[in-house]
């Protein structure tokens, strides 16, 4: 009897060890490794510029330009 899970206990190891195998060798697959390359890199790209215009109309120049045209639009007003 224990000789016999024992070795069952053996066979689902194998069989886990195969199926871990061909996980990993299916993930590692050169096209879906860059596939997600190009989709982190698309992502984080966007991001980086979205943050970047983000802080140039908050803080940087682009504030005064938004002021100024603010301003002159309020001011063309008449109530």
């Amino acid at each position: 009897m224990r000789q016999s899970m024992i070795h069952a206990f053996s066979e689902q190891l194998v069989n886990m060890d195969q199926q871990f195998r061909a996980a990993v060798d299916d993930a590692c697959n050169p096209q879906k490794v860059q596939t997600i390359l190009t989709e982190a890199a698309n992502k984080y790209f966007k991001q980086a510029v979205e943050e970047q215009t983000r802080e140039y109309f908050l803080y940087g120049p682009g504030r005064n330009f938004i002021a100024e045209k603010v301003r002159e639009k309020l001011n063309d007003q008449q109530y």
